[in-house]
């Protein structure tokens, strides 16, 4: 019991030296400073998260100093994931949060902005006490690489020389003995933020406001093939003219004159003619006249967009294989179907007429006996390339049968499909076919006030085309005539 009490005296007693060294920061409320925010910025850009934060953990209450991707000045200490991690000295992750007993009733999991996702680094004091982190959060679990977790370790040690810079320069005020120290404390900031630039795993970089060159890290020059020097003063038109440059400055002039910090994709070309796509993320900065600057890093996605693109083309050819004949390269009689209903739909909904083709290639039996399966199947790719170079672009074509063929006519009346009906009549007559002449029966059909349906329009082309058939085959009759012609048989019948 007496070991108890005393390590909780202990612990008061730490938590009491803690927050002193939080208030000696003198960072508690404070408005929000563009470096802190660039540092944020780019430590959420490195570990590929949409929240990123400088959090300072008060007696009762978190506090952000910096915030992206949150729009929130504070939480309570009880649901801050950084109240453990500052617990210890080391990275503390938390991959799901949903399966980790600490925080899966949490409110900031169980509601907005729902954090299944943290990582943060602690981030101490001038004495060694840790009193905030540099962390990272997202909606999706997650795991960090080797390099990530480097490079938080890294911000957060930028953080803390940040505020110890903070500290230091409110001593020189005191005491101008200690200028030579600070200076070299900034020489060593310096050079650890460039040791950090060059061996992260993107491209990083800094314009003035025109767009040219002030810094990039040796990654880029490396990746380019380019001295460290050989592009400052240089823009982005002088280095890749044409619609590819124009496309980053115009990314670039929305960040300098926005003030604000985007997110875009980008592509570049090398002397090989090679193309490179890239995730940047831009944010403007202030150089030490107050003159505003872009800085940036660049991501090579160029292997995910292919793999996309390749996805992409799979999910293109599947849905293809799903609705195509594979003979003719027109719809197949299901995806037909559809498409059929769909256009009599717009027929009542907007009261266009629409008109339907139906072709039957003549003696197609006899071809097959005579000469083989394999003629026949030659015909019907033909005609499936005739009819496709015939179509407009909003019509449509399927593979109704064996050999019949079912051309869909969007707002087209009677006369505009006894045209096509001729076009693509002629167009077969024309065609250099492989072993003797093909011949084909159209028939014509357009709605009118009496067509209820789909399969009575169909019927109607069906009727005209078999009328076709038996007057000869190599014709095209419309609906319209089949009917005066039962008519006139009709009215013969009757007078007789």
């Amino acid at each position: 019991m007496a070991g108890e009490m005393e390590q909780a005296v202990d612990a008061g007693a730490l938590e009491q030296r803690r927050l002193a060294a939080l208030r000696e920061c003198n960072l508690l409320d404070t408005e929000r400073e563009l470096e802190y925010d660039q540092l944020i910025a780019l430590a959420a850009g490195v570990c590929a998260t949409p929240m990123g934060f400088f959090t300072l953990v008060d007696e009762d209450r978190q506090w952000f100093k910096a915030s992206m991707g949150l729009e929130v000045s504070e939480t309570s200490r009880e649901v801050s994931f950084c109240s453990h991690a500052i617990k210890q000295t080391n990275l503390f992750v938390v991959e799901d949060a949903t399966e980790d007993i600490r925080f899966k009733e949490n409110p900031l999991v169980l509601g907005g902005p729902t954090i299944r996702f943290y990582a943060g680094m602690p981030v101490a004091g001038p004495g060694g006490e840790l009193i905030g982190t540099v962390c990272v959060a997202d909606v999706v679990p997650r795991k960090l690489t080797a390099e990530q977790r480097s490079a938080l370790e890294i911000l957060a040690m930028q953080v803390r020389t940040r505020m110890e810079m903070r500290i230091q320069q409110k001593k020189l005020q005191e005491a101008l003995s200690a200028r030579e120290e600070l200076l070299s404390e900034l020489r060593s900031s310096e050079l650890r933020f460039r040791t950090f630039m060059d061996n992260a795993p993107f491209l990083g970089y800094m314009k003035d406001f025109q767009g040219r060159f002030l810094y990039y890290n040796e990654v880029m020059a490396e990746r380019f093939r380019v001295s460290k020097d050989q592009w400052l003063g240089k823009s982005v038109i002088d280095l890749w003219p044409g619609e590819l440059g124009e496309s980053i400055v115009r990314n670039d002039r929305e960040v300098l004159e926005g003030g604000r910090l985007i997110e875009r994709f980008e592509e570049t070309i090398d002397e090989f003619g090679q193309v490179f796509s890239w995730k940047s993320s831009k944010f403007p900065c202030l150089n030490e006249k107050g003159q505003m600057l872009l800085g940036g890093f660049s991501v090579d996605v160029t292997e995910d967009v292919a793999r996309q693109k390749a996805l992409e083309d799979a999910n293109l050819k599947l849905e293809q294989l799903a609705t195509r004949d594979g003979l003719t390269g027109l719809l197949n009689r299901r995806a037909l179907d559809e498409k059929i209903e769909l256009e009599f739909e717009n027929v009542r909904r907007h009261k266009e007429p629409l008109s339907i083709v139906l072709l039957d290639v003549d003696n197609f039996k006899r071809r097959n006996d005579q000469f083989g399966h394999a003629s026949g199947d030659q015909v019907l790719r033909q005609l499936g390339h005739l009819v496709s170079n015939t179509m407009r672009v909003l019509d449509t074509a399927g593979r109704y049968g064996g050999e019949e063929i079912v051309i869909l006519l969007p707002k087209t009346d009677y006369e505009g499909a006894l045209l096509f009906a001729k076009r693509l009549h002629d167009g077969i007559h024309r065609e250099r076919w492989a072993i003797e002449p093909v011949t084909a029966s159209l028939g014509v059909a357009t709605t009118s006030a009496t067509t209820k349906d789909s399969n009575r329009l169909l019927a109607q082309a069906d009727d005209a085309m078999y009328e076709a058939k038996r007057s000869g085959k190599d014709r095209i009759v419309a609906h319209r005539d089949v009917l005066e012609r039962k008519m006139a048989e009709l009215l013969y019948e009757r007078s007789a």
